[in-house]
């Protein structure tokens, strides 16, 4: 419990553990997991109603504070990690794009990021423009 006063018992959680339990159960549906230094996504508490059903945009900030926005497809949904979007596109093969500031590109079949890029996007150095992941839409829990 965030607030236990001296002359009192336990109160209600806090607004701020609150939204913390939050964060973190999101980031649990999400698949987001961190091992070894290493990012993986393994997002397997995702239903089909959770992607856009057209396309969209998505409003974020960046790494130096800027609100951006990115275009989003159908069959999408964004979040970030710290401030680096990551965008989960439904489609027929799994696999995982990094796109990098300089223009380059990295693609694996897998759903984690090397160290590098995992590096890049924990310390927040700007490396990381964004992270696409397309998933079969068997990974996913069927929709209750």
């Amino acid at each position: 419990y965030s607030h236990t006063p001296a002359h009192a018992g336990a109160k209600q959680p806090g607004l701020t553990g609150q939204v913390k339990e939050d964060i973190l159960c999101r980031f649990g549906e999400l698949g987001i997991v961190v091992e070894e230094g290493r990012i993986h996504l393994r997002p397997v508490l995702l239903r089909r109603k959770e992607f856009q059903s057209q396309p969209g945009s998505f409003v974020y900030y960046d790494n130096e504070g800027q609100e951006r926005i990115m275009d989003l497809p159908e069959k999408s949904l964004a979040f970030t990690v710290c401030q680096t979007p990551f965008v989960y596109q439904l489609g027929r093969e799994t696999g995982l794009t990094v796109f990098w500031q300089d223009g380059s590109r990295s693609f694996s079949k897998k759903l984690n990021l090397d160290s590098a890029a995992s590096r890049a996007v924990l310390q927040r150095l700007g490396m990381v423009r964004k992270v696409v992941a397309t998933l079969k839409t068997a990974v996913l829990v069927a929709d209750l």
